[in-house]
């Protein structure tokens, strides 16, 4: 919305050195303009910029001579009570009749502040000495009588966050620590000059941070805030102005200069928003104190939102208060200001063009500038050695003003209340003004309660209402119709729905054009929302959809929830309605339905789904918990444990992902309630019950993780190099090593629980060259899955001792007791009193029998997550033992292609002979058979936050699903990625080469191929199922990280493995998002189309063929891929939780659900055309090869 000042309005530049009203915005004289806050769709930001004064800690080291100064030292302590309508007055130690510049002698001083004082003076006379000491309350601080005990140094940081009516909005942002300097600086105040040009400098360079600010930008030069809000007026007279700030020490007690970013927006912010600043310091040795606070509400009592820099004073040792109007506020009211206070309120007037040039702006010349930078020097000066303390923030400028918009009904509500509250409010405000100088401020009563209720047309000028605006007053107009329906249209339909409410006539059927309708209002995506006309049809013929089940999720959102009535008749119709698919499910979970009924029928639809879907969506059913009513008793928690103790694979899942949430500030503790529940659960099965098994594999791979992060803890403390790194961590996870316990490892993989690990092989481990120190952990498996179902045998004797008391079983260690053995694969003999395991084949798989070794090693596993086949030269690799020529044959083209780029799945590599002959457990008391001749490789990071790219992964995984459903396989490599915390996690080694890699030593794809894929009569001399392969990965990854907006695609994140399939890693950007400018729609390089054949060849007409098929696969089941998202909306993801609708406007706009099929080809072919034609890509790869080279 725009707003524009009446025809008349002031105009000519005023007499104050060539400043017209006005300027700052752009405008020529006579134009105004400006903005609503609901229009503005960007995050609040704030700069916390400096600290100013002397804090508790260093008042005892005040020099002698400021003792007698009133106010500060044994003088007297002026103790005074809160007043202005029940608001106490800024604190900082102001006491008897010692008032700093900025303040009156009449505004209150804060009760503790006096207190502090007091006790600071007492302290003095009891040493003796002639300096102050003492400490606040809630300082912390050691203050005797010398200032020699007082620490010189500490740390500070400030907590931000907004508020409304006492309640938080969104999340509280927190700055870094800095440097408190806490002793007092010498008293030699700089030459006024001097000191005038700094302020200047810093002032012109905060009017430009503030604008950057605003833009989203970080802060630039010039952050220094000198003498207050006086603008570029000043600055124009001061000298130079380049920006530099003081640094700590010099005039600053802290200094910050970082921005913080609130999760709200501006045009969400209501009329009484209030910034909250807590200042903590934290001391070695002691606990963080509590400095004190600072509120100061975000739009001024006349609705215009504050910006520019602030000057905050700081309630010492008190809490801050989030009332409105607060009893901690940050500014003194303007008649409470001093000369210099006022002077500088009629200067930020000037400068928003709100005072009338001519008769009265004649005082503002030469002279008047000169005196005001005088007193802004004078007051800087005297702030760095007095006690009280001013916190010094920035808010973003705007072009134009920025009103906030109000309803005609909260504006009535605040008006009757004015009328109700101010007697005498006129006199009082006039009264403010002729103190304040002409200055229009109203005083800290009940004027400014009247002012920010006003009606429908207010001036700022002061002047009574049958005087018409005067030049350069804001016009605030309040536009009903904005933003609402219809309220006749709105009031026909609620007749029209009245009318139909209790009649269900199950025989109205549609006509065709309404049919068409209906039709149409089906296939629109999930996130749009339905207009009246449509909300109204649907409810017409409601009774003719039930046997549609797509047609639920759009009922249900023409449904009025708040009407008793018609909610009751929508949920026994809902009852009625043909069974419902999970996608839909789904979306009636997420935050559009928030009605507990329709939430409850979501849950009894997801009851039929099975468990491998159900651990497909169980990522997004974490976060709908979000959007539950309460923590405990809900009925999506509930089936969520219900079914993770039915499947342990499940449990484990879910366990991880509630582990990562609690820490959530927003989550956490519905998150550690629920995960208390499924650990309770599992538990209550019984000493015979897989459920105690599930909890006690939860807890050893806790302890798993644990024991990696103090790994790489030790590594990067040690700062050595990769290679040293590497030697240091196979020592620590040696037998004699500081983790040696890895060594006699048995735990499910966390990654894939069906897969049990059978101890670390140190020698096979490393460190990847990289800042974060990512480990690769290689692992012996064992044979079979893990036997969850089997009961454990009866308890022997065991004369070991644990030396995990804590733990039922050996969780680390291979000597577990004889009860324990069932935590092993394979079946346990239910009559064996020796505990021996018997062969997983069943009875006919007895040792030296046929039929064990089986023809195919890992043909017992049911998914092969990170197994690879063991290095050469290892005791149990292929061709090491006694096996046959095909597993030396085996073992020498792994040899020649590199342990790190071996196949994923050895053919043949396997040992037959030696190696693995003797069946599992063919002896009693036998351990565990493990799979001679391959490993399980796990890379381990910490540092990152993994939960990103395992959505994306997800994502990715999902759609090869959809894909394969319509036998369409574009051999993906959805590798796993489990985030353990919000900064680690687990990640699948799939063994590859970077395609940079590839070409930089094989010049191209054809020829590193050619290694293990050479077949002369094939295409290309390559075996003509790999060069299929490597087209149809293509395919699949080019249309997928196309449709999910996957950025920073350079050929160091494309991978390809020597069977020819080509994935991509690292997804750290999505939705879009790209730090190279002008990315193609997809990674399409010239050297993979020449793998291809170029782009005339037959193999590049199927991978054209195979893209465009598979986008029109998606786009069908683009309903459940825009509800997974939606589910995302409150996770932490930054790319969908700092703007959750426009990411799921990104992600439909990829899907062009407007058109068919053919259109569709059509607009993927052009994509495609785009991508591999495109020259500026070249070019960024080129440079960033470079960049990668002298790095």
């Amino acid at each position: 919305m725009w707003g524009t000042a009446p025809v008349g309005r002031g105009g000519g530049a005023a007499a104050t050195g060539g400043t017209a009203p006005g300027a700052r915005g752009g405008l020529a004289s006579g134009q105004f303009s400006f903005y609503v806050s609901c229009d503005i769709n960007l995050n609040v930001r704030v700069k916390v910029s400096e600290l100013q004064g002397l804090l508790p800690a260093a008042r005892s080291s005040l020099p002698a001579a400021l003792n007698g100064v009133p106010g500060i030292g044994a003088g007297g302590v002026g103790a005074g009570a809160g007043g202005g309508g029940g608001v106490g007055g800024v604190g900082g130690g102001v006491g008897g009749t010692g008032v700093p510049l900025g303040h009156d002698a009449t505004w209150p001083t804060h009760p503790s502040s006096a207190a502090a004082t007091a006790a600071a003076a007492a302290a003095a006379a009891a040493a003796g000495g002639g300096a102050s000491g003492g400490a606040t309350g809630s300082s912390n601080s050691n203050g005797g009588g010398g200032g020699d005990t007082a620490p010189k140094m500490c740390s500070l940081y400030v907590i931000a966050r907004l508020t409304s009516c006492g309640e938080t909005l969104g999340l509280e942002a927190t700055t870094a620590f800095a440097e408190a300097v806490c002793s007092a600086p010498q008293l030699q105040p700089p030459s006024a000059a001097a000191a005038v040009a700094a302020d200047a400098a810093g002032l012109e360079g905060a009017q430009d941070a503030a604008v950057a600010g605003a833009a989203g930008g970080s802060s630039s030069s010039g952050d220094g805030l000198g003498s207050g809000p006086l603008g570029p007026l000043l600055a124009a007279g001061g000298g130079g102005g380049g920006g530099g700030g003081s640094s700590p020490g010099d005039g600053s007690t802290a200094r910050w200069d970082e921005w913080l970013t609130f999760c709200v927006k501006y045009r969400d912010l209501p009329p009484d928003a209030q910034l909250v600043l807590v200042l903590v310091e934290a001391a070695e040795g002691r606990r963080e104190a509590l400095v004190g606070s600072s509120v100061t509400p975000l739009f001024s009592k006349r609705g215009r939102l504050k910006t520019g820099p602030q000057r905050l004073a700081v309630w010492e040792g008190a809490p801050p208060c989030t009332q409105f109007p607060t009893s901690t506020p940050g500014k003194v009211p303007l008649a409470h200001r001093d000369r210099l206070g006022r002077l500088e309120h009629l200067l930020h007037r000037h400068q928003r063009g709100d005072m009338a040039p001519g008769p009265g702006g004649e005082w503002l010349d030469a002279l008047a500038l000169a005196e005001i930078r005088r007193l802004a020097a004078a007051d800087r000066a005297a702030w760095r050695t007095r006690p009280e303390l001013r916190l010094t923030v920035l808010l973003p400028l705007f072009p134009h003003p920025v009103l906030c918009y109000q309803h005609v009904a909260a504006a009535a509500g605040a008006a009757a209340g004015a009328g109700r509250e101010g007697g005498g409010a006129a006199a009082a405000a006039a009264a403010a003004a002729a103190g304040a100088g002409g200055g229009g401020g109203a005083g800290w009563g009940g004027a400014g309660k009247k002012d920010a209720g006003a009606g429908l047309l207010i001036s700022e000028s002061g002047a009574g209402a049958g005087s018409g605006p005067a030049g350069g007053a804001i016009i605030r107009l309040v536009d009903p119709e904005v933003g609402r329906d219809n309220p006749a249209e709105l009031k026909a339909q609620k007749l029209a729905r009245g009318l139909q409410r209790g009649v269900l006539d199950r025989d109205l059927k549609p006509n065709s054009e309404e049919r068409r309708r209906l039709q149409a209002i089906l296939k629109l995506p999930p996130n749009k929302p339905l207009h009246a006309e449509e909300r109204a049809l649907l409810w017409r013929f409601r009774a003719s959809l039930t046997q549609d089940t797509r047609a639920l999720t759009k009922f249900l959102q023409c449904v009025d929830w708040s009407d008793a009535t018609e909610a009751k008749q929508a949920a026994e119709l809902m009852r009625q309605w043909a069974p419902i698919s999970a996608a839909d499910a789904l979306e009636l979970l997420s935050p559009d339905f928030r009605s507990e009924v329709v939430r409850q029928h979501a849950v009894q639809a997801l009851q039929a789904v099975e468990v491998e879907e159900l651990g497909a969506y169980l990522l997004q059913l974490v976060q709908a918990l979000r959007y539950e009513a309460a923590d405990t008793g809900s009925r999506l928690g509930a089936f969520l444990v219900q079914r993770a103790a039915e499947d342990p694979a499940l449990a484990v899942q879910l366990h991880w992902y509630l582990f990562c949430e609690l820490d959530d500030p927003g989550f956490g503790l519905r998150a550690r309630a629920l995960h208390t529940l499924l650990l309770d659960t599992l538990a209550a099965g019984g000493p015979r019950s897989p459920g105690l098994l599930i909890a006690d594999t939860i807890r050893r791979q806790v302890d798993l993780v644990k024991q990696l992060k103090a790994v790489i803890r030790e590594l990067k403390s040690s700062k050595i190099k990769a290679a040293r790194a590497t030697e240091r961590l196979r020592e620590m996870v040696s037998e004699t090593g500081a983790c040696g316990e890895l060594t006699a490892l048995r735990v499910p993989l966390p990654l894939d629980p069906h897969i049990v690990l059978a101890g670390i092989m140190p020698k096979e481990c490393s460190v990847f060259k990289s800042a974060m120190l990512p480990l690769r952990l290689s692992f012996r498996i064992e044979a079979a899955p893990m036997n969850w179902k089997a009961p454990p045998p009866p308890p022997q004797h065991n004369t070991h001792t644990n030396p995990h008391p804590h733990h039922p079983f050996h969780g680390l260690h291979g000597h577990a007791p004889a009860g324990a053995s069932h935590l092993s694969s394979g079946s346990v003999g239910s009559g064996s009193s020796s505990g021996a395991v018997h062969s997983p084949l069943g009875p006919g798989g007895g040792g030296g029998g046929g039929g064990w070794p089986p023809p195919d090693p890992l043909a017992l596993l049911p998914t092969r997550t990170g197994i690879i086949p063991a290095p050469p030269g290892a005791p149990d690799a292929a061709g090491g033992g006694a096996g046959g020529a095909s597993g030396g044959a085996a073992s020498g083209a792994a040899a020649a292609s590199g342990s790190h780029h071996g196949h994923h799945h050895g053919e043949g590599s396997a040992s037959r002979g030696g190696a693995g002959g003797a069946a599992p457990g063919s002896q009693p008391g036998a351990p565990p058979p493990v799979l001679e001749g391959y490993r399980c490789c796990i890379i381990y990071k910490k540092g990152d936050d993994l939960r990103q790219d395992h959505f994306v992964l997800q994502m990715i995984g999902l759609m090869d699903r959809m894909l394969k459903r319509e036998n369409l396989d574009l051999r993906m490599t959805p590798y796993k990625v489990l985030p353990t915390s919000f900064d680690d996690g687990l990640v699948e080694f799939v063994p590859s080469v970077p395609l940079s890699a590839v070409l930089a030593e094989h010049k191209t794809i054809h020829r590193f191929l050619a290694l293990t894929q050479a077949d002369a009569g094939g295409p290309f001399g390559l075996r003509a199922e790999a060069v299929e392969t490597f087209v149809r990965s293509c395919a699949g990854y080019c249309v997928m990280t196309y449709i999910l907006g996957v950025g920073d695609r350079h050929l160091d994140n494309l991978m390809l493995t020597h069977d020819g399939r080509l994935f991509h890693i690292d997804f750290g950007y999505i939705l879009g998002a790209d730090p190279k400018p002008f990315p193609p729609p997809m990674k399409l390089c010239k050297e993979m189309i020449e793998a291809m054949g170029g782009q005339g060849s037959e193999y590049y007409k199927q991978f054209r063929m195979y893209a465009c098929e598979a986008y029109n696969i998606l786009r069908k089941r683009a309903d459940l891929i825009l509800s997974l998202f939606h589910l995302m909306a409150g996770a932490s993801i930054e790319a969908i939780r700092a703007d959750p609708e426009k990411a799921i406007l990104k992600l439909q706009d990829k899907f062009r659900l407007d058109f068919d099929d053919e259109a569709a080809v059509e607009w993927m072919q052009g994509l495609i055309n785009e991508s591999a034609t495109a020259l500026l890509p070249q070019l960024v790869e080129t440079t960033h090869r470079w960049a990668q080279y002298w790095r």
